[in-house]
């Protein structure tokens, strides 16, 4: 049986970007999702995966499902393979959360980003706004 991760500042933040997204959708709203971390303010919109039926890349998929398609993919192959019962997994925080559409505010630059990818241990707090 595979481990099951859990976090509770993932969970804080799936559940205030859900009720954002509720709130854009009904007041026609612009906010974003602001996550603080060390090297700055991240903007934008937090990107839900579920758990893909099919994992074969289509044309039409975006880059972020391809990524996690190409992940899940790459981790069944890898849980198969002879390596997988004598590796030593190193530890680490495994759980993440995509933003699309991304703004990075940083002391001295502001850099746009279709899309990031940040581990829940790098994050400091979160809010919700629009600058």
């Amino acid at each position: 049986m595979s481990k099951q991760f859990f976090s509770r500042k993932y969970s804080k933040i799936f559940v205030i970007s859900s009720i954002l997204k509720s709130i854009n959708e009904s007041q026609s709203g612009n906010d974003k999702l602001i996550i603080h971390t060390a090297n700055g303010l991240y903007i934008g919109d937090f990107k839900e995966f579920s758990k893909p039926s099919d994992l074969k890349i289509e044309g039409n998929d975006d880059i972020l499902t391809c990524y996690n398609k190409l992940y899940l993919s790459t981790m069944e192959s890898y849980k198969k393979n002879d390596d997988f019962k004598d590796d030593i997994e190193v530890s680490e925080n495994p759980i993440s959360i995509t933003l699309e559409n991304v703004k990075l505010i940083t002391s001295s630059n502001t850099i746009n980003m279709p899309f990031v990818i940040l581990f829940v241990d790098q994050i400091i707090g979160f809010s919700v706004g629009h600058m």
